[in-house]
């Protein structure tokens, strides 16, 4: 079971220095629903036009990851500097490896969608008052990493949330520049609308534990639900996965 109540978790970094792989651990607070608020809302991906033959695209996705490791990162295990603890300086934060950063944030993204031992249903009942969803998650508390996972039930999309759905993932904010024929894309991002969404639908979910008990037993359980994991589930809900069978 998922534990929310945990204030702390970890993530693994590895590093082959010579002919030895080193393991590194970075400690992080718990993001809360006003950091993934901040985060998302920053990530973008921009596109230039340039002409008509020439677009660029690009994202800031990396440099929110810094940001993101920056203000949640607690301490770090298996780093020294002159065989002092890389904690005890003064600017230790400053001392991490780029690339380390950005794998040990990558941690809090890590969500997959079940896909082994799923029933086949020869038919979808879409007059069916509840949908199912499940998703894969890890968790690293106390040097353990454990994976879990969680189900949540939903109601069933009505056609607003599903024209709502759409429209998010289709947003696109074309801006004239001061450089001639060239115009900048940008596709914003905002995680608030997934997570309305979210607490609209869902009626209860299984999978998640609070202070040692089952997590439904919380008067503001949707509140205690990780945004993020909040964010995948959605996601899940309103995307269909196509599969093309063997030999055609």
């Amino acid at each position: 079971m998922y534990d929310l109540s945990v204030k702390e978790c970890m993530f693994k970094v590895t590093d082959a220095r010579g002919s030895r792989k080193v393991v590194l651990r970075h400690y992080f607070r718990l993001p809360t629903l006003q950091d993934w608020t901040a985060y998302h809302k920053g990530v973008s991906e921009l596109g230039l036009s340039r002409g008509r033959e020439t677009f660029e695209v690009s994202d800031n996705v990396q440099a929110k990851n810094l940001e993101l490791w920056e203000k949640l990162i607690v301490r770090v295990k298996g780093y020294a500097v002159d065989g002092v603890d890389v904690n005890e300086k003064e600017d230790w934060q400053e001392l991490i490896p780029l690339p380390h950063k950005v794998q040990a944030v990558a941690g809090f993204m890590t969500t997959w969608r079940r896909t082994d031992e799923l029933e086949e249903a020869v038919v979808l009942d879409l007059g069916s008052d509840s949908v199912e969803v499940s998703i894969v998650v890890l968790q690293n508390v106390e040097d353990t990493m454990t994976q879990h996972e969680v189900t949540f039930y939903f109601d069933s999309p009505d056609a607003i949330d599903y024209k709502n759905i759409s429209r998010l993932q289709s947003r696109m904010r074309l801006t004239r520049t001061k450089e001639r024929n060239v115009s900048s894309i940008s596709v914003p991002t905002d995680i608030k609308p997934y997570i309305q969404l979210f607490d609209k639908l869902v009626k209860k979910v299984e999978g998640y534990t609070y202070d040692g008990a089952d997590l439904m037993e919380q008067a503001n359980w949707k509140e205690l639900i990780d945004a993020y994991h909040k964010r995948e589930a959605i996601g899940d809900l309103f995307t269909s996965e196509f599969e093309d069978d063997e030999g055609n």
